[in-house]
């Protein structure tokens, strides 16, 4: 076995680990055993209000409203496109697609109320759980930082992409609890939902670039 393949045999494994892990967080959301994290989590959140705070989760929150994912993520396509990336702009496109409809079809089968204790924006429509922010931190953002990685490899700032996504991944997340529209709860859902998404698209991605594009220049040379 080369390393290509023990790579691929390694993303199909985090990808079953996060599958089981989705399967717990749907038994424990089905047993109600979610309260003690929730209420502790928005007690928390309460506790470090402070009107700069809430300035700075309002605008971070925003990255992940589809206002901005989906210009952002046409703009994406259309220049991977034009370079030449044909792959990586399917791939976005079908991970905002599909994202989009995994998203409204888990809301609606497990249709939590949004949480009542406060909010400081107004409160979605949809239903709570799972925290569309948070997979969309992980489907969207963390599909194309691993994207960037590989097709920008002699970009002088490839080594900040991990860093800056992580920063972008935790705000996210965060913020969501912070604002009071989403239970703790609904994040660690959505994170572990769309972690599967995201380990089986590196999957298909890799595979794809490996056996249709074996080399290829950077995108940012």
């Amino acid at each position: 076995m080369n390393r290509t393949e023990r790579e691929q045999q390694i993303q199909l494994l985090w990808a079953l680990v996060f599958a089981l892990l989705s399967a717990l967080a749907i038994t424990l959301f089905y047993k109600d055993a979610y309260r003690p994290l929730d209420e502790t989590a928005f007690r928390i959140a309460e506790m470090v209000q402070t009107p700069w705070l809430t300035a700075v989760m309002k605008t971070i929150t925003l990255l992940g409203d589809a206002i901005v994912v989906a210009p952002l993520g046409a703009l994406i396509i259309i220049g991977f496109f034009l370079r030449g990336y044909r792959i990586e702009a399917l791939i976005i496109l079908v991970t905002l697609v599909a994202g989009n409809w995994l998203q409204d079809i888990t809301k609606e089968i497990f249709a939590r109320p949004r949480p009542d204790a406060f909010h400081l924006i107004a409160l979605p429509e949809s239903y709570s759980f799972p925290s569309g922010h948070a997979m969309v931190a992980v489907a969207f953002y963390g599909v194309l930082a691993y994207m960037l990685k590989r097709v920008g490899q002699d970009a002088p700032w490839r080594s900040w992409i991990t860093p800056l996504y992580s920063l972008l991944l935790v705000g996210l997340c965060l913020s969501r609890i912070y604002l009071g529209v989403h239970y703790a709860s609904d994040v660690l859902a959505g994170l572990c939902f769309s972690a599967v998404w995201y380990f089986l698209v590196r999957y298909v991605y890799n595979h794809a670039v490996n056996v249709y594009r074996p080399s290829r220049h950077s995108l940012f040379k």
